[in-house]
């Protein structure tokens, strides 16, 4: 047995001595690892703030609908498809057939509802009549998700620039 014995405090001794210099280098490495880190992430805000410059583009499709009825809300959506489809002669002869009718009131400049309307008229144009410099646009991000994924991305650290920026607004002026 005493040879055994022997063996494991020789073990335990070496051990310790490895433990000793290991605790060393451990400490190294966790020192450069920090400083690295630290590095990183002030090269990364330095980035951000270089990056965050301009605002992203605005969503061209999120119109908020006006709280009318349902019924009135389709019929001002289809007259707004198809006029996008059909242009403005559409329009107009809608106008003039149509004119008696108070469902479709909407289609004169002085209503409240016109503004909405021709919103969705343009987005339904943009949509059906599609430029060629978006088609192009549109072939670039289905070839390239990335791109999506770095849009949205921008877009999200964009919003959390303004929403920190303006507690901190908010924060200066509490204390005053």
């Amino acid at each position: 047995y005493n040879t055994y014995y022997q063996y494991k405090i020789k073990e335990f001794k070496e051990s310790k001595a490895q433990d000793v210099m290991g605790v060393a280098s451990r400490q190294k490495a966790v020192a450069v690892a920090l400083s690295i880190k630290l590095r990183q992430q002030e090269l990364l805000r330095q980035a951000e703030e270089l990056l965050l410059k301009d605002p992203p583009p605005v969503f061209e499709y999120i119109t908020e609908s006006p709280s009318i009825s349902a019924f009135d809300l389709d019929t001002v959506k289809l007259t707004a498809q198809f006029v996008a489809r059909n242009g403005r002669q559409f329009l107009t002869s809608l106008m003039n057939k149509e004119h008696r009718n108070s469902q479709f009131d909407f289609l004169r400049p002085h209503h409240t509802m016109f503004q909405y309307f021709t919103k969705l008229l343009e987005q339904y144009t943009k949509v059906l009549i599609p430029a060629k410099d978006m088609i192009a646009n549109l072939g670039v991000e289905c070839v390239n998700a990335s791109c999506i994924l770095e849009q949205a991305k921008y877009r999200a650290e964009w919003i959390r620039c303004k929403d920190a920026q303006s507690r901190r607004e908010d924060e200066l002026l509490e204390r005053e």
